[in-house]
């Protein structure tokens, strides 16, 4: 039984009523689950990572995902996401960028909750 308990852990979500009456952004939606995902119990900081690719798989779907450029995406989907998740859960987050010479490869968001 415990195996399936930890799964139901590690697979459910829970968002308060008025937390998510102020979201305004899909993509911010995004951000939330997937700091809830990698927080565990009352952990104070949450690091995600991830190359272009994943990231821009999570927000805007596999089939969208190659038609943005880094830098447009930073702008209309991360940052987005991240300032309203900072006025909803008032959290302080830091978004990294991280390259490869001057090519984006990835990024990295930490979300310290306080």
């Amino acid at each position: 039984m415990a195996p399936y308990v930890f799964d139901l852990r590690e697979k459910y979500y829970s968002f308060h009523l008025s937390e998510l009456s102020r979201i305004k952004s899909k993509y911010t939606l995004i951000l939330m689950k997937m700091y809830q995902a990698q927080k565990m119990g009352n952990q104070k900081t949450v690091t995600i990572t991830g190359e272009m690719n994943d990231w821009q798989d999570w927000f805007l779907g596999v089939d969208r995902s190659s038609n943005w450029t880094a830098g447009r995406f930073k702008q209309k989907v991360l940052n987005v996401a991240v300032d309203e998740l900072i006025e909803t859960l008032n959290v302080t987050i830091v978004l990294n960028t991280i390259k490869k010479g001057v090519k984006v490869t990835g990024y990295e968001i930490t979300i310290n909750s306080d």
